[in-house]
C-alpha cells in the first residue's frame, strides 16, 4: 500500500509541477556592493536602504547582513527613501512611488506610476512630499491623493527636498538653484544670493537650521541665514565634487568624487576621512546615523559603509547587498569568473557561488571592462574619474592575485579604456578613447594603431582569429576593418545606419554582430561588406552583445522602450528573437558572459550580477534530423557522480500546451516526486541531443528524469550508487 501510495503521489506532482517554469535568471551572491540611496530607521531599530538597481533591502543587525525585501516592487531604481511618523516607508523610483505599511514585508505601488520620483520628505505633521520632473507635490493621506505644492515654482524639474527643525522647507531645480517655502510648502521663493551657480549637486539642513547645498566642481556654500545669504564654505575640501551631505549635532559629512569629508564645525574646515575606503573615488551620497560614533555611508559602488569611531574611519558592511553596476564579465582558462564593475574587480572561483576581491594593484579601480588572454593573463581597462591617480590599462600575470600599471607607449594621460580583443598570435588590441592601441609582447609595450581611422572615440574592438582581421567600432563613425594586423584601417558602414558601435561579436562562421547605440544590433556575412539590422525596436540601445558555445547570439539592451529593456537572444544567427529577462529587477543588461559549463552570466548596470537557472543550452551531436522522439536511458546508469542523457527531437514537433509553447523542457526528479532540477529549458531545433546531470551533492537512490516536447512526454528511471 505504502509502494502505490508513493507511485501516486509522484506521478500526481510530475503531473502538476511538469509544465512549471522558473525564471531564466537567477541573482547571484554577489560581488556585494551597489549604489545606496538613503538611510532610514524605524522603532524597533531596523534599518532600511535603497540602492540604484536592486529595490530595498534591511537590516536588523546595524548593517552586519542586508536582506532583500522587494515584494511589489516592480522597478528597481530608488532615488528616494523614507519613512513616516506610522512607520510607513516609502521608495521613490523612476517608475512611480511604492509604499509599504508593514516594515517592507510588501510593497504597493500607489502613486505616479511613471513619473520619475527624486525626492522624498516627510514634515513634522506627517504629510509626504515628493519631487518630480516637472514640480512638487503633498499627501495628506499617507500618499493615496496629492495635490501642488508649488506656489512659486516654476516647470522643471526638482531635485532636493530637506525641512528644518523651524518648518521651513528648501528644494533645488535643474535651473532655478535653491527655493526655500515658510509655509509647509505652499509658496516658494529662491534664495540664491551668494552661490555661484544655480547648479545644486546636494542640499542638506543641520539640527541648527544651517544648510549646506554643493555646488558640482565649486564646493560646498553655507547659509546660516535660512537661505537669505550663501558664503563658500570649502576649506579643506579637496575634491569640489560633492555628491551627498548628511548632518547630525555639529558633525557634518560631505560625500565627494574622491571620498569622504567630515567637518564638525559646520563646514569652517574640512578634512578627508577615507582610511577603510578601497575605493575613495566611488563617492558617497548618502548618510545614515546610529549616533555621533556609528555612521553609515551610502556610496555609489561600494554599498555601505560603517564607520564605529565617529567617520575618522570606515569598513565595509555590505553583506548581502547585489546592487552593483556591472560593466565587465570573463570567464579564466580556469573557469574563474571575473567580475569588473565602479567597484574594482572581483572573482569566482566556484561558478558564481561567492565571489571575493581581487584587485590588488588596481589604482583605479573604476573599470570598464576585464579580458582574459589565451595564455592567462588578465587585463582591465578602466576610465578616468575626478582624483582617480591613473586610468587605462592594468595586467595581472597571476589570475588576478596582483595587478600592475600596463602603460608604457600610451600616450593620452586621461585614457579611457573599454575594450580588448585577441587575434591568433596572441597581439592585443585595445579599444580607447585615443583611438586604437597594439601590444605584440603581452602588454609589456603598446603603440597606436590607427592609421585611418577618423575618429578616436573607440568603444569596441574585436578580432576574427580564422582571419586576424580586425574590427573597430567607434562613436560617431561607425565600424572599420583592418585586415594587415592593425596597420591599416578602411571604413565599412554599407547598410550600417547606426553611427555609434557600442560591441562587436564573432560567431564560428565568421559572422559579425554589432551591439549599437540606439539601433539595435547589425550582422555581416561577409566580413563587413555589408551589414543588415537584424534587431531593432525604437531607440533601442544594445550595449553588449555576445555569443555561446552554441552560436546562440545574446544582446544587452540599456535603454529605449521600458519593454524592451534587459536580455534577448536569437538561436538562429540573429533571424528571429526573443526577450529573456525575466528574473532581472533593473534590466539594463551592458555585461554578458559564458561559464565553461554553458551558463550565461547577465551584469546590471545598478542590479548586480545574475546568472541563468539552466545551461545554455544541450548540445546537439547529430546532423541527421530524428523522426520521431526519443528520450534514451542514462549511460552509465547505475552512476556516480555523473551520467549523460539523450534525446531526439524531430522536425515536427508541435508547440507545448499550458503556456509553454514551442519549449523542450527536461527535469529530474526524488523518488517522491520533488524537483531536483532542469537539465533543459529551451525552444530546440531538431537534432539529437545529450545533456550532463552530476549527482555530487545528491544521496544515493533512485531518481526520474522527464522531458516534455510538444505532445510527447516519457519518465525513465536512473540509480544513483555512491
Amino acid at each position: 500500500m505504502k509502494k502505490l501510495f508513493l507511485l501516486f503521489v509522484f506521478y500526481f506532482l510530475l503531473f502538476t509541477i511538469g509544465y512549471s517554469q522558473t525564471n531564466f535568471w537567477v541573482q547571484t551572491n554577489g560581488p556585494d556592493g551597489g549604489g545606496i540611496r538613503g538611510f532610514v530607521k524605524d522603532s524597533l531599530n531596523r534599518w532600511f536602504i535603497g540602492t540604484i538597481g536592486n529595490g530595498v533591502y534591511y537590516s536588523t543587525n546595524e548593517g552586519a547582513n542586508w536582506i532583500i525585501s522587494n515584494s511589489g516592487i516592480t522597478y528597481g531604481k530608488v532615488n528616494a527613501f523614507v519613512m513616516d511618523s506610522s512607520n510607513y516607508l516609502y521608495a521613490g523610483t523612476e517608475r512611480g512611488l511604492f509604499r509599504s505599511t508593514n516594515s517592507a514585508a510588501s510593497w504597493v505601488n500607489c502613486s505616479f506610476t511613471t513619473n520619475v520620483i527624486n525626492s522624498l520628505v516627510v514634515d513634522a505633521n506627517n504629510r509626504l512630499f515628493i519631487s518630480t520632473s516637472s514640480t512638487i507635490w503633498v499627501s495628506t493621506d499617507y500618499g493615496v491623493t496629492w495635490s501642488p505644492s508649488a506656489g512659486g515654482l516654476s516647470s522643471s524639474t526638482y531635485y532636493y527636498l530637506c525641512t528644518a527643525p523651524n518648518s521651513y522647507m528648501y528644494t533645488s531645480s535643474s535651473s532655478g538653484g535653491v527655493y526655500r517655502s515658510t509655509d509647509g510648502g505652499a509658496n516658494w521663493t529662491t534664495v540664491n544670493s551668494g552661490l555661484p551657480s544655480t547648479s545644486i549637486g546636494a542640499l542638506a539642513v543641520a539640527p541648527n537650521n544651517y544648510i549646506f547645498a554643493g555646488i558640482s566642481g565649486t564646493g560646498i556654500y553655507l547659509s546660516t541665514n535660512n537661505g537669505d545669504n550663501w558664503t563658500s564654505a570649502s576649506s579643506g575640501l579637496t575634491n569640489t565634487f560633492v555628491n551627498g551631505i548628511g548632518c547630525y549635532g555639529t558633525l557634518t559629512f560631505a560625500g565627494t568624487n574622491n571620498g569622504n569629508f567630515k567637518s564638525t564645525n559646520y563646514g569652517t574646515s574640512w578634512v578627508a576621512v577615507n582610511t577603510g575606503f578601497t575605493s575613495p573615488y566611488s563617492g558617497s551620497s548618502s548618510f545614515g546615523f546610529v549616533s555621533g560614533t556609528v555612521i553609515f555611508s551610502g556610496t555609489y559602488a561600494l554599498g555601505v559603509l560603517k564607520s564605529t569611531d565617529g567617520g575618522n574611519s570606515w569598513f565595509k558592511s555590505s553583506s548581502g547587498i547585489n546592487a552593483n553596476s556591472i560593466k565587465s564579465i570573463d570567464v579564466g582558462t580556469n573557469g574563474n569568473i571575473f567580475v569588473g564593475f565602479t567597484g574594482g574587480v572581483y572573482v569566482s572561483t566556484n561558478n558564481g557561488s561567492t565571489f571575493q576581491q581581487s584587485d590588488a594593484g588596481i589604482t583605479n579601480t573604476m573599470n570598464n571592462v576585464i579580458r582574459v588572454h589565451p595564455n592567462g593573463y588578465i587585463f582591465a581597462g578602466t576610465f578616468p574619474m575626478s582624483g582617480a591617480p591613473l586610468s587605462g590599462v592594468f595586467r595581472s600575470t597571476n589570475n588576478g592575485v596582483n595587478w600592475s600599471v600596463d602603460m608604457t607607449g600610451w600616450t593620452y594621460q586621461f585614457n579611457n579604456v573599454l575594450d580588448f580583443s585577441f587575434n591568433s598570435s596572441g597581439h592585443i588590441y585595445a579599444a580607447s578613447n585615443d583611438n586604437v592601441y597594439k601590444s605584440t609582447n603581452l602588454g609589456d609595450s603598446w603603440f597606436r594603431a590607427n592609421t585611418g581611422i577618423s575618429n578616436n572615440q573607440v568603444y569596441s574592438i574585436a578580432v576574427n582569429t580564422q582571419n586576424n582581421y580586425v574590427f573597430a567600432g567607434t562613436y560617431g563613425s561607425g565600424i572599420f576593418r583592418s585586415k594587415d594586423d592593425g596597420s591599416n584601417w578602411l571604413q565599412i558602414n554599407d547598410g550600417l545606419t547606426a553611427t555609434q558601435i557600442m560591441s562587436i561579436a564573432i560567431n564560428s562562421s565568421g559572422h559579425i554582430f554589432l551591439g549599437t547605440n540606439g539601433y539595435g544590433v547589425f550582422r555581416s556575412t561577409n566580413d563587413g561588406d555589408n551589414w543588415t539590422q537584424v534587431l531593432f525596436y525604437t531607440g533601442m540601445q544594445t550595449w553588449k552583445v555576445a555569443i555561446n558555445s552554441k552560436g546562440h547570439l545574446y544582446a544587452g539592451v540599456v535603454g529605449g522602450q521600458i519593454v524592451n529593456l534587459g536580455v534577448w537572444r536569437s538561436l538562429d544567427n540573429g533571424d528571429n528573437w526573443a526577450q529573456v529577462s525575466d528574473g532581472i529587477l533593473y534590466p539594463f543588461i551592458d555585461a554578458l558572459a559564458f561559464d565553461v559549463t554553458g551558463f550565461a552570466y547577465a551584469g546590471s548596470l545598478g542590479g548586480g550580477l545574475f546568472k541563468s537557472a539552466l545551461s545554455t543550452p544541450a548540445s546537439n551531436n547529430n546532423k541527421t534530423i530524428p523522426k520521431s522522439f526519443v528520450l534514451e536511458q542514462n549511460f552509465p546508469n547505475p552512476f556516480n557522480p555523473s551520467t549523460k542523457i539523450k534525446f531526439d527531437i524531430p522536425a515536427l514537433s508541435s508547440p507545448l500546451g499550458r503556456g509553454v509553447g514551442g519549449m523542450t523542457v527536461l527535469k529530474v526528479y526524488d523518488i517522491l516526486g520533488k524537483e531536483i532540477t532542469t537539465l533543459v529549458n529551451e525552444n530546440l531545433q531538431p537534432g539529437t541531443y545529450e545533456v550532463k546531470f552530476d549527482g555530487t551533492k545528491l544521496s544515493s537512490g533512485i531518481y526520474f528524469y522527464k522531458i516534455i516536447a510538444g505532445d510527447y512526454s516519457e519518465t525513465k528511471k536512473m540509480i544513483l550508487m555512491k
